[in-house]
C-alpha cells in the first residue's frame, strides 16, 4: 500500500486550499474583500431558522449555505471579515466562527489482531449481525463492499440546494428560501479512509474478509471529508452532525475519525446537541504526538476520545517481533495524548475493508476510534441502554470499567497519559 503523508503535512497543504479568494476585480477597480465560510450559531430555541438567517443576511444580499436545526440552531454563510464581525454583534447570534479544515486522523481475513487484542476474538462467530446503527462521518463508505451493511448515505461535501416555501396561516403566497442540504444517496469514498473505519466498526462475520467489533452493524455513511479538497470544513462537519442528530431515534453511535487544530466552538455545540439527543460520540485523538486538548473534536466536552497503541500479534505481553509505528504493545509513537483522552485502542497496521471489495492496512487514531465506536455499539445493543442524554456517560463508564489498566497484564507501555486500554472481555 502506498505510504501516506503525515497529518501535519496534510494540514499544511489543506490550509492553503481552505479559503480561496474571489477572482480579482478588473484592472483599476477596487479589490473585492476576501470572503470565507463562517458558521453562525443562534440562541438556543430559535425557531424558523431559515427566516432568521434570511433576515440577518439581508444587509449583505447573502444566502445561507447549510441551515442547522437539530444539533444546534444556526447556519453557514460566506462573508468577508467585516461582515462576520458585524453579524456576530447581531441580536440572537451566540457566535460566528470562521470555518477551519478537518482532515482524516490516519496514515493509511482472519479476525484482525486489533479485535483479538481487545478480547473480541472470543466473541467473533457468536453472532453474524449486531442490531445497532452507527453513523460514520468521514470520506464516505463503499456501499457495495460485501463485508459492509451500508444502510444510509449522504454527501455533505457536495450539497444540493433545495427551495422551501414556508406555509404561513391565512396567507396564500410566501417568499421562497434556499438552503443547502447534504445530498441524499451519494458520497463515494474517494480515499478509502471511511470504508476502512466502517469495517473496523461493523464488518460482517461471514467467513470472508475481516470482522468488525460490532459485526453487521448498520452503517450510516455521512460524507463530510473530501480528500480532493484536503478535508472538510467546519460547516460541512456541523452539517453532518446535524444530519445524524435529526435521525437520533434511529442511531446509537457517531464516529469522528478526523481532527483540526484548535478548538471549534461551533463543533462543540453541535456535539452537545447530538449528545442531548442520546447519541454517543467517539472521536480520534489525532496523530501529531501532541496534547489532544489542542485538536477538535478530540477536545470537545462529552466525547469519548481515543488514543492508539501498536499491537503486532493480537495478544498482550509485548513479545511479538517487528515494528509498526512502534513496538508491540506500546503506545503508538504518533498518537496524541493527555487529559482529553478517554481510552486507548489498537491503531497501528490494522487491516480492514477497502474500496472495491478487498482489505487494506491503515495506522492512526482514526483506526483506534472505530474500535471504541464498535464497542460502544455492542454495549448499547446488549444492554438496551435507553436513548437519553445520559447514555454517552453510562456507555463511557461501562467501557472504562471493562478496560485494562496500562500497568496490568493486558495493558501497554509507553503511555503519556493515564487512559486504560479498551477490552471487550476480561484479560
Amino acid at each position: 500500500m502506498p505510504s501516506r503523508p503525515p497529518l501535519s503535512a496534510l494540514l499544511l497543504l489543506v490550509a492553503a486550499l481552505a479559503t480561496p479568494a474571489f477572482a480579482p476585480a478588473a484592472a483599476g477597480g477596487p479589490s473585492e474583500p476576501e470572503r470565507h465560510e463562517y458558521v453562525v450559531v443562534l440562541s438556543p430555541g430559535t425557531e424558523d431558522v431559515d427566516a432568521v438567517a434570511a433576515e440577518l443576511l439581508a444587509p449583505w444580499g447573502a444566502t445561507p449555505g447549510f441551515v442547522y436545526t437539530h444539533a444546534l440552531a444556526g447556519f453557514s454563510v460566506h462573508l468577508d471579515a467585516a461582515g462576520a464581525a458585524e453579524l456576530a454583534a447581531a441580536r440572537g447570534v451566540e457566535l460566528v466562527e470562521r470555518s477551519r479544515l478537518f482532515a482524516p486522523a490516519s496514515a493509511a481475513v482472519p479476525v484482525p489482531t486489533g479485535l483479538s487484542r481487545i478480547g473480541g476474538a472470543r466473541l467473533a462467530g457468536t453472532a453474524t449481525r449486531v442490531n445497532v446503527d452507527v453513523a460514520v462521518l468521514d470520506t464516505g463508505v463503499d456501499a457495495d463492499h460485501p463485508d459492509l451493511r451500508v444502510h444510509h448515505r449522504v454527501d455533505c461535501t457536495r450539497p444540493v440546494t433545495v427551495t422551501s416555501r414556508p406555509l404561513i396561516p391565512f396567507v396564500t403566497t410566501s417568499s421562497s428560501r434556499e438552503r443547502e442540504v447534504c445530498a441524499p444517496d451519494r458520497g463515494d469514498d474517494d480515499s478509502g479512509h471511511g470504508t476502512h473505519v466502517a469495517g473496523v466498526i461493523g464488518a460482517r462475520d461471514d467467513g470472508h474478509g475481516v470482522v468488525g467489533v460490532a459485526p453487521g452493524a448498520r452503517i450510516w455513511s455521512v460524507k463530510v471529508l473530501d480528500v480532493e479538497h484536503g478535508g472538510g470544513s467546519t460547516g460541512q462537519v456541523v452539517a453532518g452532525i446535524d444530519h445524524a442528530t435529526e435521525r437520533a431515534s434511529q442511531l446509537e453511535v457517531v464516529n469522528l475519525s478526523f481532527v483540526a487544530h484548535g478548538r471549534s466552538r461551533a463543533t462543540d455545540r453541535a456535539i452537545a446537541g447530538a449528545r442531548r439527543a442520546g447519541l454517543v460520540v467517539v472521536a480520534a485523538a489525532g496523530n501529531d504526538a501532541a496534547p489532544a486538548s489542542s485538536y477538535s473534536p478530540a477536545n470537545a466536552p462529552g466525547v469519548i476520545t481515543v488514543s492508539a497503541i501498536t499491537d503486532l500479534d493480537g495478544a498482550p505481553g509485548g513479545s511479538a517481533a517487528g515494528s509498526c509505528r512502534g513496538g508491540d504493545d506500546q503506545f503508538a509513537t504518533y498518537s496524541n495524548y493527555g487529559p482529553a483522552v478517554t481510552i486507548a485502542a489498537p491503531g497501528s497496521c490494522v487491516v480492514s475493508t477497502a474500496v472495491g471489495g478487498g482489505t487494506a492496512s491503515y495506522s492512526g487514531t482514526s483506526v483506534a476510534a472505530p474500535h471504541v465506536a464498535g464497542a460502544a455499539a455492542r454495549h448499547i445493543a446488549r444492554t438496551r441502554e435507553p436513548r437519553r442524554a445520559a447514555r454517552w456517560e453510562r456507555t463511557r463508564d461501562a467501557l472504562l470499567a471493562a478496560a485494562a489498566p496500562q500497568d496490568g497484564p493486558c495493558g501497554f507501555t509507553g503511555g503519556r497519559s493515564a487512559e486504560p486500554l479498551l477490552r471487550l472481555t476480561g484479560c
